[in-house]
């Protein structure tokens, strides 16, 4: 069996990359004949040693949109294959009504957790606009970004969706991360989708053992953007200090807020107790996992690879409400998710520290199996596979 892995620009590093490449590694170890498929491609993304993309499986259609569709197009009558999209869902409909194809979509974001796709302002959506906004915490700023647009941008947003609503319809399997997405999907266009995740290599379990961890130290591991809540952690890591003065909180990760972000704790006066690392490093990236007691993010998504990867050095965790809920974890009191805001984040984050977690790492290492690149990618393409016959 022949497979195509789709992605638009392939330039730079983030989770929905990683799951692409992962899906690559298993696809060449279990002998299938694999080629990614881009407009854009940048050497080097994510590689370490041992993992090497083969020259020859890589085909950039480079150039004008245009150019590049007819490109995709003439490539996709030439083969046949099982098709996965990832990015560039407008680009492979288009190209696929012509050829005749079916694809498989991966769907990362929810259309209601993200402000980047303008879909669910379109007309075809007005009617369950009102409903979805009501789904999760950060979902509210829809209204007020509804507001800000022009009556071109709503002729923009419609064109757009004219296109991009019909290419999940006519998707052979819809993929996605979390029941929330599920229910979204099923909600918004009446498209059945499957739940598979992935987050650690299998080779990370094996060497999962018992670490003592520095009950005082707070792990954060986020790109520095507006949109990733680090504001609401430090205010509620302040309130922290009041009641345990020696906590640490350790921040790894660059972008356009760091400075705000340090100045910040410089207003609060917490700035000795708060550690901006920047970039970090895998290998200082696992000392400070195996170090940190507990592991938060009140970012804005329904699934975290972060949340997986501190799990491995057995982090208690803290996430906000739009994480999906794992009664495994938050069972067992391993895991509290909380509102992204400072009075709730900070009752998390006195909880966490003043109980104890019933999870030990024999049983988290049993729960992580389920979580394998292996797992994911088994099933992913069981469903594909299958769906042929």
């Amino acid at each position: 069996m022949d497979v195509i892995l789709f992605y638009k620009s392939l330039t730079k590093a983030g989770g929905a990359e990683r799951l692409l490449l992962n899906q690559y590694y298993w696809l060449k170890k279990n002998k299938y004949s694999v080629k990614i498929v881009c407009f854009d491609f940048k050497n080097n993304l994510f590689l370490t040693e041992g993992e090497i993309i083969q020259p020859d499986d890589i085909i950039v259609f480079r150039g004008p949109w245009l150019l590049s569709i007819l490109k995709l197009l003439i490539y996709l009558l030439n083969n046949k294959a099982e098709i996965i999209v990832s990015s560039g869902v407008k680009e492979i409909f288009i190209t696929s009504l012509i050829a005749r194809k079916k694809y498989n979509l991966l769907l990362h974001h929810p259309l209601f957790m993200t402000v980047n796709e303008t879909d669910k302002f379109s007309l075809f959506l007005k009617n369950k606009f009102k409903i979805m906004c009501e789904s999760n915490y950060g979902a509210r700023i829809f209204h007020d970004q509804m507001k800000s647009f022009t009556f071109f941008d709503y002729i923009r947003i419609n064109l757009k969706a004219c296109i991009s609503i019909p290419s999940i319809k006519f998707a052979k399997i819809i993929f996605v991360l979390s029941e929330y997405s599920q229910y979204e999907k099923s909600y918004l266009f009446n498209k059945e989708s499957i739940v598979c995740r992935g987050a650690i290599k299998k080779d990370i379990l094996s060497k999962m053992s018992f670490e003592k961890k520095q009950k005082d130290v707070l792990l954060c591991v986020s790109r520095l953007e507006d949109d990733k809540r680090i504001d609401i952690l430090i205010k509620a890591f302040s309130k922290l200090l009041d009641i345990y003065p020696n906590k640490k909180l350790i921040i790894c990760g660059t972008g356009s807020s760091e400075d705000t972000l340090k100045d910040l704790t410089k207003r609060l006066g917490i700035e000795k107790n708060v550690n901006f690392k920047g970039f970090v490093s895998d290998n200082e990236m696992e000392s400070l996992n195996k170090l940190a007691y507990a592991f938060i993010s009140l970012d804005w998504a329904d699934y975290k690879i972060t949340l997986f990867e501190a799990l491995c050095h057995s982090q208690r965790i803290i996430v906000s409400t739009e994480t999906s809920c794992i009664n495994e974890l938050e069972d067992l009191n391993h895991m509290i998710r909380v509102e992204p805001n400072a009075e709730s984040a900070f009752e998390g984050l006195v909880k966490i520290f003043s109980s104890e977690s019933k999870a030990d790492y024999v049983f988290l290492k049993r729960f992580l199996d389920k979580y394998t690149w292996e797992s994911y990618n088994t099933n992913l393409f069981k469903h594909v596979f299958q769906s042929n016959h």
